[in-house]
Parts: C-alpha cells; structure tokens; sequence
C-alpha cells in the first residue's frame, strides 16, 4: 500500500519538528511538507497536494480553520486532523459540517492518531469511489443543509439563499420587498445562528447550500 502523504502544519518548532519525526518512523506515512502559518498552509497544500493536513488550530497570519475554508471554498477538499488543547463551539460547527475534517484534543496517543489519520483517509478514497459511481453527494452534505433549515426561520433563509448567489444588499432588499435595515438585521442573526464570523464566510456556505439544495431537490 502506497504511504499516506503529510503536510504538518505548527508555528513552533518544539511541536513541528517532533512531529515530522513521529511520522517519518512510521512505514505507513510520509511527510511531504511542513508550513508554520495559515498563508503557508493553502501555498503548500495546492502546490504538494498531500492526503491529509495535520495542523494547529492557531496559527500566525491566518488560522488554521479560516485557512481550511478558504481552500474549500476555491474548490479544493482537503482532508485535515486539527490539533488543539482549545476547542470552542465554533471550531466544531465547522469540523462537524465537513466530512473530511477531524477534531482531536492535543493530549490524543499517537496510535489514536494514526488511526484517525488512515480512517480519514479511507473515507475520502471511499467518497471518490462514491461519487465516480454516481452518488453526487453524502449524508454529512445532506446534513448540512438539514441543520441549515432547522435553525434558521423561513425568512432567514430566503436571505440566505441571496447572499449565496451573491447578490449585495441592495438587490437582496429589492428581491424579498424588504428594506435594507431589515436585511442587514436578517443577517446578523443568520451569522449568530451559524456562528460566522464574516460576509465572506456566510456567502460561500450560502453557496454551498444552494447547490446542495438543488442536487438533494433533483434526486
């Protein structure tokens, strides 16, 4: 069997380079790469392209998880194991809403982690094999159009669903009869529901939804 590709992924040196050396010992893994900050990390992702990135939450410049979704949202699909002894509420909607992405505790074994590792792995090759059948998308997708629905009113996700085909407040306001308070107030608690932090980030999971939403409507 063909070794797993790394990319390690920690700003500081007592952590990183222990960790490369954990990995190299082992037959099944190779590391391919190291970055030690979030810019790093996209860079070296799309120019080695390793199986799976393991990687600090915290990083300098960027964070390892706004990292992550600006890869998913240029259309790449990583898969990740995130390290960190801090795990907020937020940190795992994101990791839960994304079928290769795991969540791990700084204090896990390194056998707990090889694990993960190869069953993240598996679940990605097993996805290819999947969607090259005919699946078009998974039941962690389905999820997450469900969730989408079950906390978000009717009006909310009529916003929602505007600002994912990227239409600005204005149009959305004009679209739905609305005034422009009105949406900006719509949005605000759509990012407190869904706990995001940014426009960008509500536009590419608007987006994301969509499409989801009209491949699960086609079926």
């Amino acid at each position: 069997m063909d070794k797993i590709t790394l990319m390690i992924v920690f700003k500081q040196s007592i952590i990183l380079f222990p960790m490369v050396d954990l990995f190299n010992r082992n037959i099944d893994f190779e590391v391919k790469c190291v970055a030690r900050n979030g810019k790093e990390l996209k860079e070296k992702y799309k120019l080695y392209n390793p199986d799976v990135i393991i990687s600090d939450i915290f990083l300098p410049s960027t964070s390892g998880i706004k990292a992550v979704d600006e890869l998913i949202c240029e259309g790449y699909n990583p898969c990740v194991v995130f390290i960190s002894t801090l795990i907020s509420d937020k940190v795992k909607y994101f990791c839960n809403s994304n079928t290769n992405i795991e969540l791990v505790y700084k204090d896990i074994s390194s056998d707990e982690l090889f694990y993960k590792i190869k069953k993240l792995f598996r679940q990605k090759k097993n996805q290819k094999s999947a969607s090259s059948s005919h699946n078009k998308y998974n039941f962690i997708e389905c999820d997450l159009v469900f969730n989408i629905e079950k906390l978000l009113t009717k009006n909310q996700i009529d916003v929602f669903k505007l600002y994912g085909e990227g239409k600005s407040i204005s149009k959305i306001a004009n679209s739905l009869f609305l005034s422009e308070k009105t949406i900006k107030h719509y949005r605000y608690e759509i990012t407190q529901e869904l706990n995001i932090s940014s426009t960008n980030e509500l536009v590419c999971l608007a987006s994301k939804y969509n499409l989801l939403k009209e491949m699960l409507t086609a079926d």
